[in-house]
């Protein structure tokens, strides 16, 4: 079997979840381990219900130091202490987000023999910063459009690459680094005509499509989406396809998404 890369969603809302969407992550898992990709709450229950562990994580990069994205990160540590004998915890984020790692991690008193070790790596903020190089995969980062500094993510391993655009308004450098990616979650605060409400910090479902369709990706999915997106689905996704004639979907808690050699397939319960 060739390389492969398998994206599970483990939030999709932003910062206002719903009965049904919690706060973005996601656990990015090739055919040697997986990174998890910022840190919601409850984050080890929510691998365990995609049938992964906590303590078999490779890494954590967190994207930016808004709350939704960071808040889980002294339970995740708090409960490696109590269920796995890890001596250290690689963490990547930019120094503004490690930052707020460091106080979180004291304010909970996390430091000493009882906890793991906290391997803090700074990520540069410049376009395509290298963040890691495995044998496996290749991690690289460019700055997002958000306000504070922030993250977007390529993830490749062999032809295959996956990007993740995080929290973003239009960014040229998220763009550049999605370049013909198989897969590119985009940030999606709304549609279009909702612009003003969102305009400092995210992308319309038709700028997310625009993006995709300049970086020429094979397939968009709309993802940090509002509690009003589920109402709006169907609208969204037409939106977004006005500018992208690729495939689009709206992501939901616990999909897969999976890109290999072989196969380039979605499982999403057969939503939107």
């Amino acid at each position: 079997m060739g390389p492969s890369l398998r994206v599970h969603v483990l939030g999709s809302s932003a910062g206002m979840t719903s009965a049904v969407r919690d706060t973005m992550g996601l656990a990015i898992e090739t055919e040697v381990g997986t990174t998890l990709v910022d840190c919601p709450g409850g984050v080890v229950h929510k691998l365990a219900r995609l049938g992964l562990r906590a303590d078999a994580l490779r890494r954590v990069i967190l994207t930016h130091n808004h709350v939704d994205h960071v808040y889980g990160v002294p339970h995740l540590v708090h409960a490696l202490a109590i269920g796995a004998d890890l001596e250290s915890l690689t963490i990547h984020a930019p120094e503004q987000t490690l930052e707020t790692v460091r106080a979180m991690v004291t304010a909970h008193d996390q430091w000493g023999p009882r906890y793991a070790d906290l391997d803090l790596r700074p990520v540069e903020m410049i376009p395509g910063a290298v963040v890691v190089e495995d044998d496996d995969v290749r991690i690289s980062a460019s700055p997002a459009a958000h306000g504070r500094d922030t993250v977007a993510l390529r993830f490749q391993t062999g032809d295959l690459a996956v990007c993740h655009s995080s929290d973003t308004r239009p960014s040229e450098a998220v763009q550049s680094l999605a370049h013909e990616a198989k897969l590119l979650l985009h940030d999606c605060g709304g549609l279009h005509r909702h612009r003003s409400g969102f305009d400092h910090s995210h992308s319309s479902a038709l700028e997310a499509g625009r993006i995709a369709g300049a970086a020429r990706v094979a397939r968009l999915i709309l993802i940090h989406l509002n509690v009003e997106a589920d109402r709006q689905a169907e609208e969204l996704v037409a939106e977004a396809a006005s500018a992208f004639e690729g495939d689009i979907a709206l992501a939901h808690d616990e999909d897969v998404y999976e890109v290999s050699t072989s196969t380039e397939e979605l499982r999403n319960r057969g939503r939107i």
